[in-house]
């Protein structure tokens, strides 16, 4: 698979330090961002340690140097690093209020994205001009959708829109979410924070990754997310897909074609449980306190 790739961070106008990380290895095909919370000396080093944790326990499964054949294979190995890196951040945010992380990672195989994700970063996939969210946000406000106790638009500004439902750090067990989506030459992802996705509706952002200049893209989404006010660090990872090998796009299109040929999606994911939302709420003012972005 050909890819090209940006990769951009930046502190915003409102923070004095950058508390997201970001990763990239092309040869691995892996990339992932991370939103760290609990100020300076938490967030950074929950981010941090979460995406490093992340690519070495991916590299000792074996999945750098001998690629297992199989989605299930490849599915497995990432779970299990991001499951590690969950374990690791919980470990390390004992007796430390409020520290923790958010992950979004995707690894490539064939013609395929694999997916881990807890907290709301966003995974979009864009194809032909439509851009569609992968992830799903671990948030408050998006449990309350789901419920119909809140509409998409009174969400965007909703005062308990960075309330988050998961995250690593605050569990060892934390549920992760997993998916795998099909990719095409032309296709593009992009992982970011909410640093980047509070100053954007998707509309506009397919608008502005429509092209093949992914720099140029992805400059302009940072540019402009601090010329509206830059609120929160801001971190963008976009990758296109030039290409797939021609058996992985031939073999694509005619599962794409052939209602039999269609596989199910792979996923793995626990919703929030609104029992207890009562007491979520209750609770809301010491969460809003740990700096849970």
């Amino acid at each position: 698979m050909r890819v090209n790739i940006s990769a951009l961070s930046d502190t915003g106008r409102k923070r004095s330090t950058n508390e997201d990380s970001l990763l990239v290895d092309e040869s691995m095909g892996l990339f992932a961002v991370a939103d760290g919370m609990g100020g300076h000396e938490h967030g950074e080093v929950a981010s941090q340690m979460a995406l490093q944790t992340l690519h070495e326990a991916l590299r000792a499964s074996g999945v750098a140097t001998q690629r297992p054949k199989t989605r299930t294979a490849m599915a497995k190995a990432l779970h299990n690093a991001a499951s590690e890196a969950a374990q690791k951040v919980a470990r390390f945010s004992i007796g430390q209020r409020g520290m923790g992380t958010t992950m979004t990672a995707v690894l490539l195989h064939g013609n395929h994205g694999l997916m881990v994700h807890v907290g709301d970063s966003r995974l979009y996939l864009q194809r032909q001009g439509r851009l569609r969210q992968l992830s799903k946000d671990h948030t408050l406000v998006s449990a309350l959708v789901e419920q119909g106790a809140c509409t998409p638009p009174e969400a965007v500004h909703h005062p308990l829109r960075h309330v988050l439902t998961r995250a690593l750090g605050h569990k060892p067990d934390v549920s992760i979410d997993m998916d795998c989506f099909e990719l095409l030459p032309g296709d593009k992802l992009l992982l970011c924070s909410d640093g980047l996705t509070g100053h954007f509706e998707d509309e506009e952002l397919a608008d502005v990754l429509v092209g093949t200049n992914v720099e140029a893209q992805n400059k302009y989404l940072l540019r402009a997310c601090n010329h509206r006010g830059g609120f929160d660090n801001i971190t963008s990872v976009l990758v296109h897909i030039e290409s797939t090998t021609k058996e992985d796009t031939d073999n694509a299109l005619r599962a794409r074609q052939s209602p039999r040929g269609r596989r199910p999606r792979l996923k793995i994911a626990t919703d929030f449980n609104l029992s207890n939302m009562r007491l979520a709420l209750d609770k809301l003012a010491r969460v809003a306190m740990t700096s849970w972005t």
